[in-house]
């Protein structure tokens, strides 16, 4: 009886293109917690979100990109191009493993959220 022996690898996998290439995401500390402002310019003007993650703890919302109905007019009124995955990582991979392992790719923010919420 012989016995094989294979590798799994999860391989992250970015995205490239759609509306993360239009945000700008800063992020600083305020006392023991960290905050990420995420800002995204639309043609109709700016949305910003602020993410709290206190030290240890789950992290929250403080202010959301969508405050009133114009920013949700303003959110579906620019085009945007959906983001296209980069494999190369997971094929890379791929190749150098052959026979002998499986290589599965694993997204980054599969829901589009950036930052935490996109």
């Amino acid at each position: 009886m012989r016995n094989h022996v294979g590798v799994l690898c999860k391989v992250p996998v970015d995205r490239q293109g759609g509306r993360l290439q239009r945000m700008e995401v800063e992020h600083r500390s305020l006392g023991d917690a960290m905050l990420t402002v995420t800002r995204l310019d639309t043609p109709k003007g700016r949305l910003e979100m602020v993410y709290r993650k206190p030290k240890g703890q789950p992290g929250y919302c403080v202010e959301a990109f969508i405050k009133g109905d114009e920013d949700v007019e303003n959110s579906f009124r620019w085009p945007s191009n959906p983001p296209i995955p980069d494999l190369s990582s997971a094929r890379e991979l791929y190749e150098k493993m052959g026979e002998k392992g499986l290589a599965y790719v694993a997204l980054r923010r599969p829901f589009l959220r950036g930052g935490p919420m996109v």
